[in-house]
């Protein structure tokens, strides 16, 4: 695998980061000393991004979330890791609790082309569209694609939640 010297890779990050904030509503934050050392932390918050949360034994509608952005020392050949931080019921992108990590194929099909911008449009899209056919196996998860299945098969009906999941 091919790798830029550092510099070039902090400098590419720096203006994909430029980009995000340019082209969306959301919260990017760098801690202290962030693009000094990799892997690069950064934290960003997504605004206006509507997705199911799990409150006991309902689920309800959130338009903020957090999650932690990893950007690997050979960025772009390889992909960052993202690490959800915030409460979510969704069936692609698992509870901090459950280790957060999100399932897309933006990742999977990760190239040195892809952007962090391009990443997080995606990102938006998954929260929109969430794709219960193919969910994590873990509790949280699974319990949010029987929901979103069963709302599918009863429209306009709110399904029952599991006690037991999530």
């Amino acid at each position: 695998m091919p790798r830029l010297p550092e510099d070039i890779v902090r400098q590419r990050v720096v203006n994909e980061l430029r980009a995000c904030l340019d082209s969306s509503r959301h919260t990017i934050r760098l801690e202290e000393g962030a693009l000094e050392k990799f892997p690069n932390r950064v934290w960003i918050e997504l605004v206006g991004c509507p997705a199911m949360v799990r409150r006991g034994d309902r689920v309800e509608t959130s338009s903020e979330h957090r999650f932690l952005l990893e950007v690997p020392r050979d960025y772009p050949y390889e992909r960052p890791t993202v690490i959800w931080a915030t409460d979510i019921f969704h069936p692609n992108i698992m509870l901090p609790s459950e280790g957060g990590f999100v399932c897309t194929g933006l990742l999977e099909g990760w190239t040195s082309r892809s952007t962090l911008l391009g990443f997080l449009q995606g990102l938006e899209a998954l929260l929109a569209n969430p794709n219960a056919d193919s969910p994590y196996g873990t509790a949280s998860c699974t319990s949010a694609a029987q929901y979103l299945n069963a709302q599918r098969a009863t429209p306009g009906r709110t399904p029952q939640l599991s006690r037991t999941s999530g």
